[in-house]
């Protein structure tokens, strides 16, 4: 089957709140991997974002970038639709927010928000922390999914991301998966791709890039303390 993420390195941009920017997004890129904002960093700064998709398009002559979208921040659907839909972003990862919906609401917001982007082609990701149906991924019109597990970053749920990997591959085969977690070396990234990953998301390595927002004694005193 084709890949639909399509980069040198079958490496993407894990998607992080307030690590990724546009100076990493670039760097990313450069480097030949599949490059990621946020929306959490830009603090409902749309005009912001717009401005820095705008240069890395500019810059890269490319609008291959992943976008993560927190619905519980936009205002309506025509504020995410006009980033979106009118700056031509191939994929996006969504993000239901905190708010408990009730399923009336769900549904709402997957025909408001989700569906016409999916109308329009774009790919549909949301995160994965643990098995879920072909109909839950129907319903909600999603593409693929994002596993997180144990190991990721905020160690979520108690799944391994492999593991989890391995199981949401048997419900719904046809799904993109693309692990987000626990992802640091060449054989962990050949192995994913061996077992059928569109692409690996990677995250905590390049938040410790020079490229990173985060100061640099922050990443020393992290790399100092680690085990590895």
């Amino acid at each position: 089957m084709p890949k639909v993420i399509t980069s040198d390195y079958p490496i993407q941009e894990a998607c992080m709140n307030k690590g990724s920017t546009l100076e990493l997004a670039l760097a990313v890129h450069a480097a030949g991997g599949y490059a990621s904002l946020a929306s959490w960093t830009y603090d409902q700064d749309w005009q912001q974002l717009r401005k820095e998709i705008k240069r890395f398009q500019k810059i890269t002559k490319s609008n291959q970038l992943h976008l993560l979208v927190d619905l519980d921040w936009f205002d309506s659907p025509k504020d995410m639709h006009d980033i979106v839909l009118g700056m031509e972003i191939p994929t996006v990862e969504i993000v239901f927010g905190s708010k408990r919906l009730l399923p009336q609401d769900l549904a709402r917001l997957i025909f408001d928000y989700i569906k016409p982007m999916k109308d329009h082609g774009v790919k549909i990701f949301r995160r994965l922390f643990k098995p879920e149906s072909v109909a839950i991924m129907e319903q909600q019109c999603l593409d693929g999914y994002m596993i997180k597990g144990v190991e990721s970053a905020g160690a979520v749920g108690n799944w391994r991301v492999r593991d989890l990997f391995i199981e949401q591959q048997k419900i719904t085969p046809h799904a993109l998966l693309i692990p987000y977690g626990g992802v640091g070396t060449p054989q962990q990234v050949a192995d994913y791709m061996s077992l059928g990953a569109e692409t690996v998301g990677v995250g905590t390595v390049l938040a410790y890039s020079l490229d990173s927002p985060f100061k640099p004694e922050a990443k020393q005193f992290i790399l100092s303390h680690s085990s590895k």
